[in-house]
């Protein structure tokens, strides 16, 4: 790993360690809580590109965290694609997608005709938030491949696995390779729009990765993920990539990935990880529902225990419940340690 690659995507952020939460744009944040209760279909949310702005920053101004990741959701551009229409029961439920969208033949140029209003509204909340924050890392996302495979071909959410998996095994081989191309091309375009409207890094969640078949996780990862990243190049967008996948960590510190910063979980094998990738995470989301003074010492312990700098991050999203008081609080903590490890890291940058 690059020694000072940090100090190049984060060049705002000295003497520390660069922090932000997956999720964290809503679900603990005060005004996005009232907000939402304002509004019944979860979906209303992305309609005004001033609220998702709201929404996203937040954080940066109630946390002072050093990245905005805006407020979407890695389903909402696949809306209009084969007549596909989206909508939550309730937030405990999740999102629920129209017919039967693995019967459908995936040819990329007669489906995709462009983005829903919705998507275009988060888009222009994008270029809000550049124009506003320009200090600040902004990050835009999508789905992988995998990840929005599976929700295409699923009829129910919560996706039942044996249902799922049991419509992949049985589907053609054509067929699979068939969606596999225009799921890489679908997440090329959604980057490259983002990229276009002012996000600095992008990253690719593989929510559902550990559900994926051992056999094919070189065609569904490492391949669609290499050939994400290679469309991106060509088309003259270069920005950090970020990978974000479930109880894969072995099989990325045993594949090459073209992406520069990997998103980890907590048992990921962090030790061989670090000599190929920049490593975002990987704290515990349970520590937060801890009391501040134990919260404190679980924080100093796994600063003070890592080998190389990194972008602070969680395991996994935020949830709900998770006390805001708490999450504010290993913010602070985490800029003090940080600075501290720093200070006695810096020899090595002039090695």
């Amino acid at each position: 790993m690059e020694k000072n690659i940090i100090q190049k995507i984060y060049p705002y952020v000295e003497s520390r360690w660069p922090c932000w939460y997956m999720r964290q744009a809503g679900r603990v944040m005060p005004r996005y809580r009232q907000i939402r209760s304002e509004h019944g279909d979860f979906w209303d949310l992305f309609s005004d590109s001033e609220r998702i702005f709201e929404i996203s920053t937040e954080p940066l101004d109630r946390l002072d965290v050093d990245t905005c990741v805006i407020f979407s959701d890695i389903l909402l551009p696949l809306e209009g694609l084969f007549e596909i229409s989206l909508r939550y029961k309730s937030l405990s439920h999740g999102p629920e997608l129209s017919g039967l969208q693995h019967q459908v033949h995936p040819c990329f140029r007669r489906h995709f005709q462009g983005f829903s209003e919705k998507f275009q509204a988060v888009l222009e909340a994008i270029h809000l938030v550049r124009l506003r924050y320009p200090h600040k890392e902004l990050v835009g996302f999508c789905g992988a491949p995998w990840t929005l495979f599976c929700y295409l071909i699923t009829e129910t959410i919560p996706i039942s696995w044996d249902r799922t998996l049991a419509i992949f095994e049985n589907m053609p081989q054509a067929l699979r390779q068939q969606w596999h191309s225009f799921l890489i091309q679908f997440c090329v375009q959604v980057l490259i729009a983002q990229a276009q409207a002012g996000a600095t890094q992008l990253m690719i969640f593989d929510s559902w990765s550990a559900y994926l078949p051992k056999r094919e996780r070189k065609y569904w990862i490492q391949s669609a993920i290499n050939q994400i990243s290679g469309e991106l190049k060509k088309a003259h967008v270069h920005k950090p990539v970020i990978y974000y996948s479930r109880d894969l960590g072995d099989f990325c510190a045993a594949n090459e990935l073209s992406v520069e910063i990997l998103a980890c979980d907590r048992f990921a094998p962090i030790v061989q990880l670090e000599r190929k990738y920049l490593i975002q995470g990987n704290l515990d989301l349970d520590w937060l529902y801890l009391s501040q003074e134990k919260l404190d010492q679980q924080i100093r312990k796994w600063v003070f225990s890592q080998r190389y700098p990194r972008i602070i991050n969680l395991s996994e999203g935020l949830k709900p419940d998770i006390p805001f008081e708490n999450l504010l609080f290993l913010t602070q903590r985490l800029k003090v340690y940080t600075t501290e490890f720093m200070e006695h890291y810096v020899s090595y940058l002039s090695d």
